[in-house]
């Protein structure tokens, strides 16, 4: 495998750990916020990874074939369903009282982003190590 490779590899991978921590981010800041339908309501977003190949025709001969592969986000999905609560006063309420939040939980939001951070990180060394 070349060093070209190896780069393309990290590269990709830094690329889809970048995008998602600033889906991380977006749910981060909607996290708690109120809207007066649940359609209206921001829902937790999640990136969808696929591994691709890359196969260079001309040196199939000469190598196994494989000239690198990497990662990156094919979709970004919305999971969840809004929070219903109960506050007649609340000014977003709807004509039965409810107003409607994101499912954003922070804590799992913290988590990922710990784990975008590592994954980063170690794609970082392999770099400076090639």
């Amino acid at each position: 495998m070349s060093f070209d490779a190896i780069y393309n590899i990290t590269g990709s991978a830094m690329t889809a750990q970048t995008i998602r921590l600033n889906i991380i981010a977006s749910n981060l800041a909607n996290a708690n916020v109120a809207a007066s339908s649940a359609e209206e309501t921001y829902k937790t977003r999640s990136p969808i990874f696929a591994t691709f190949y890359s196969v260079d025709k001309k040196r199939l001969r000469k190598e196994s074939g494989f000239n690198g592969a990497g990662v990156e986000i094919v979709d970004i999905v919305e999971t969840g369903e809004a929070e219903r609560r109960y506050m007649p006063n609340h000014p977003l309420a709807d004509h039965q009282g409810y107003v409607f939040y994101s499912n954003v939980n922070v804590i799992d939001q913290m988590t990922d982003m710990k784990s975008t951070s590592s994954s980063f990180a170690v794609n970082i060394a392999v770099f400076n190590a090639t």
